[in-house]
């Protein structure tokens, strides 16, 4: 029970710091960045660690493939207008 707990922890923590990176490369708020009407996707690996984010940008917010990336210190693996696929 208490790895999950852990799990659990590490993946919200992750979570966390996907929203603060888009906020962050957005220009909105972590709270306006939550509710902005975007997907992420987030596959985690054992240790709960976010090794793929998708994003799925809405019309209302724009956040550039590049800056989303550097902020998580990820790399591209692709990108188009809607949306951004990340790898860790």
């Amino acid at each position: 029970m208490r790895a999950a707990r852990v799990y659990r922890a590490a993946c919200d923590r992750e979570y966390a710091a996907v929203l603060e990176a888009l906020a962050a490369a957005s220009g909105r708020s972590a709270d306006d960045a939550q509710g902005c009407g975007c997907t992420v996707t987030l596959t985690f690996n054992a240790d709960g660690r976010a090794v793929e984010v998708l994003l799925t940008q809405r019309q209302f917010i724009t956040v550039s493939a590049t800056d989303f990336a550097s902020r998580l210190g990820a790399e591209i693996v692709s990108a188009d207008a809607e949306h951004i696929r990340l790898r860790r």
